[in-house]
């Protein structure tokens, strides 16, 4: 059963990577791990290497793009910075540890560099930085780059409607739209197939559980101020199926829940719920539902995001697992919340393996509104999507084995 559930997995991997891949003649990168490890402490970042190189550029030019690059890694993720602060600090019991995420998105890279520890001083506390590098030219783009010319009072509106609600009300209320488009600003930024990530110093955004400060607007939210012409970035991500469907949805789309993970967020089916509790602060008081709690996450990203799992008890999760992710607010290879219509995924799913109907009852225990939950089963793994009473789109969830 284990050689068959990780047959499954790679498969799903592999599909999920071969859609996801950008164009034909597009350059493709491989990233390497590489940094400092000395006594405990660790700074990690990825070495770039082209594979395939941009179109027509020799091996001089492509030299060049990759030393570029790199600079651009080390500065822009404060690398530099960070491993000149290792050698200050290899006599202190915390550990400072770098590590990163993130990956190539079309002919971009955007990746995300974590620092714990005594970042800054000898308190243990916790950093982000992000980029977002062109691979034809080695430059960084800026927010201005990502939207419409004279969206930014727009971009500045929607910040304070969308993020500012989902903040702890325990914390002093941050102005989020400081310096966002200055040349040097502080915030830096981290695209996903979830949506665009804000990256703030945690001075600047402080949290509850002492994470850094990240908010993430989902790709829906912004698609009216991005720039979607075919020169710009959005589409070169390669991010259009987020929010148009086209002949790959559904494989797509199965594949993500047969491997249990969405891209972009970044946990999986089974994760254990204190390690990922641990790493991205929790929220608030867990929520109980019918099959057991609904935990948010502090993390941006986890924005309209429920994580499921037992009732063994209300706040210990050293023994509980991540049954179950449900979002409440997304855009997942076309499905949209409070857009997508029943029909509209009947289409591109097919007939579902199970429908049922929730009176007010049955909906409240589940904490949904009533209304029509179909459920189709791919790899082993349930994905659920709910409907309200006009048949809209509403919530969709992801669980573990046929539920």
């Amino acid at each position: 059963m284990r050689k068959a559930a990780l047959l499954i997995s790679l498969l799903c991997c592999l599909l999920l990577c071969t859609l996801s891949s950008a164009s034909a003649g597009s350059p493709q990168v491989s990233l390497t791990d590489t940094g400092l490890s000395l006594q405990g402490h660790e700074v990690h970042y990825p070495a770039v290497h082209f594979d395939v190189t941009p179109d027509g550029a020799d091996d001089d030019t492509v030299r060049v793009l990759e030393e570029t690059i790199q600079k651009q890694i080390l500065e822009k993720g404060h690398i530099q910075d960070l491993s000149s602060r290792l050698a200050q600090v290899l006599s202190l019991k915390t550990p400072l540890t770098v590590t990163w995420e993130g990956g190539q998105t079309g002919d971009l890279l955007s990746l995300c560099f974590t620092a714990r520890g005594p970042v800054h001083t000898e308190l243990p506390e916790e950093e982000k930085y992000g980029l977002i590098l062109d691979l034809q030219t080695g430059t960084c783009l800026t927010l201005q780059d990502l939207l419409k010319e004279g969206t930014e009072e727009a971009f500045c509106d929607l910040l304070l409607q969308e993020i500012l609600p989902a903040l702890s009300p325990q914390l002093a209320v941050p102005d989020l739209t400081e310096g966002l488009f200055e040349e040097d600003s502080p915030v830096s930024l981290y695209a996903t197939d979830l949506g665009l990530c804000l990256l703030y110093p945690q001075s600047r955004l402080p949290t509850l559980t002492g994470h850094a400060g990240l908010v993430c607007l989902k790709w829906h939210e912004l698609r009216d101020l991005l720039d979607m012409s075919e020169e710009g970035p959005f589409v070169r991500m390669g991010l259009t199926y987020v929010l148009k469907a086209d002949a790959d949805t559904k494989d797509r789309l199965s594949a993500i829940v047969a491997d249990g993970a969405l891209p972009g967020l970044p946990v999986r089916l089974g994760d254990t719920m204190q390690e990922i509790l641990d790493t991205y602060g929790l929220l608030s008081d867990p929520d109980e539902y019918e099959l057991g709690r609904m935990v948010e996450a502090e993390d941006g990203r986890f924005r309209g995001v429920y994580l499921l799992t037992d009732a063994l008890s209300f706040r210990d999760f050293s023994s509980s697992r991540l049954d179950g992710i449900r979002l409440d607010s997304f855009a997942v290879c076309s499905l949209i919340s409070g857009e997508t219509a029943r029909e509209s995924c009947l289409d591109l799913l097919g007939s579902p393996d199970l429908t049922l109907t929730l009176k007010a009852r049955e909906a409240d225990a589940y904490r949904l509104g009533e209304g029509i939950s179909d459920y189709y089963y791919f790899g082993g793994n349930t994905l659920c999507l709910h409907f309200d009473g006009q048949e809209v789109l509403a919530t969709m969830t992801m669980t573990l084995g046929d539920r």
